[in-house]
């Protein structure tokens, strides 16, 4: 698996990327691949980690490429982290809400 800009890469694991980035209260979308069907959970959290939301807590995604929209309705302006935790995997990408 290669590398891109802001695209998150463990070998034989998952690939992560948020789009678009900079979001507006439009939404994002995660963009994710896994190369195993696993159960999946995505977190919003804010720029110190703290927890802000759940976008999907556990749900069971087949291998393959997947995407899970992020609503962004009623988030203030700012700097936002996108946390993806799947079986061994966990990574966070920026997002910044405008």
């Amino acid at each position: 698996l290669s590398t891109a800009p802001g695209r998150a890469t463990t070998p034989g694991t998952v690939q992560m990327a948020v789009y678009p980035n900079p979001a507006s209260a439009g939404g994002s979308a995660v963009n994710f691949q896994l190369d195993r069907s696993s159960p999946v959970t995505i977190s919003l959290l804010d720029e110190t980690g703290r927890f802000v939301r759940a976008v999907v807590r556990g749900k069971a995604f087949a291998a393959g490429s997947q995407q899970v929209l992020l609503p962004l309705s009623g988030l203030g302006a700012g700097l936002y982290l996108v946390r993806l935790e799947a079986e061994g995997f966990s990574h966070s990408e920026k997002l910044v809400v405008k």
